[in-house]
């Protein structure tokens, strides 16, 4: 009785461990940015690029921004999803609707659909685009792709 007893625990124990094992923790990695864009003609935009952040396996259609400050009294900004090619290491593809980020929600957490297939495992950034006719708006904060 007490082999048969410990045969079950010693069983119920080892599907516990394999079990814990199989699961693993999926998440986005999430990035911080201070870019600086111009949306006037004639004039490039000095950084209007954020830094490259992997997007996860979970099959999110979503990316996520959230502005912390914005510069200037522009009234909104735009932000596009690149996808980075790995491959080749130049920056490529636009992989969203733009997201358009109102002054008044500086501190909101806001979300965009991918316009496409946004495959995970890949790095991702985002370009912001002023106002039109606003020159070196600066605008920090967070995404998640």
């Amino acid at each position: 009785m007490k082999k048969q007893i410990f045969k079950i625990l010693v069983s119920v124990m080892l599907v516990a461990i394999c079990m814990t094992a199989m699961v693993s923790v999926v998440s986005a990695e999430t990035k911080e940015f201070n870019v600086t864009a111009t949306n006037v003609s004639g004039y490039s935009s000095a950084d209007p690029y954020t830094p490259r952040a992997q997007k996860s396996m979970d099959g999110d259609t979503k990316y996520y921004v959230r502005v912390l400050t914005m510069s200037g009294s522009c009234y909104f900004v735009e932000f596009y999803m690149n996808k980075y090619d790995d491959t080749n290491f130049v920056d490529y593809t636009t992989y969203s609707y733009p997201m358009c980020y109102l002054r008044s929600s500086v501190g909101e957490l806001r979300s965009q659909t991918y316009s496409g297939s946004a495959p995970g495992g890949h790095y991702y950034f985002l370009k912001c685009v002023p106002y039109y006719g606003y020159a070196n708006i600066n605008v920090t904060g967070r995404f998640t792709p």
